[in-house]
């Protein structure tokens, strides 16, 4: 669906990066609101978080390791975002 590839591709310009060719930012008119959930840190969403009847009951183990107990795990960027 083409909401998820809007949302995959404001990811991987970090909402707001300025296209390296034309100077202008890739998603023309995007602002990042003013205000962010408290629990984001001041940091924008990159991920969402794992659904409650699988990884929080079957992998809880794995979602420690990585971060994904934490508050602010929604917003621990992604692997295609990174440089």
């Amino acid at each position: 669906m083409g909401i998820f590839e809007t949302w995959v591709d404001l990811r991987r310009y970090h909402y707001v990066d300025i296209d390296a060719e034309t100077g202008v930012q890739v998603y023309k008119g995007f602002a990042i609101p003013a205000t962010l959930a408290p629990e984001n840190n001041g940091k924008l969403v990159y991920r969402a978080r794992p659904r409650y009847n699988s990884e929080y009951i079957w992998n809880i183990e794995e979602l420690r390791r990585l971060g994904g107990l934490n508050s602010d795990y929604h917003t621990y960027e992604t692997w295609f975002s990174q440089p």
